[in-house]
């Protein structure tokens, strides 16, 4: 697999954190864009596998228990799909 760089985690991390309500105070959470891994909504991808992974995180937030005093923005950067 590729080299794991500092300051990145599996989302599987993301995951056990918010549900043990030891998330950071910032977190960036991007899909995955590469093949077999894709929960992206780029042109190609499937946009119903993108949703349910942007559904995943949100819940995930929304259960911890960080959610009570935490703020979650969603932003899409997309270009003409």
């Amino acid at each position: 697999g590729p080299a794991a760089c500092e300051g990145i985690h599996p989302i599987v991390e993301f995951f056990a954190d918010a549900a043990a309500g030891t998330l950071p105070k910032v977190a960036f959470i991007d899909p995955g864009f590469t093949s077999g891994l894709r929960t992206d909504e780029h042109p190609h991808g499937d946009i119903r596998i993108g949703q349910s992974f942007m559904a995943e995180v949100t819940n995930a937030f929304i259960a911890s228990p960080n959610f009570e005093r935490g703020a979650m923005f969603i932003n899409y950067d997309e270009w003409g799909g």
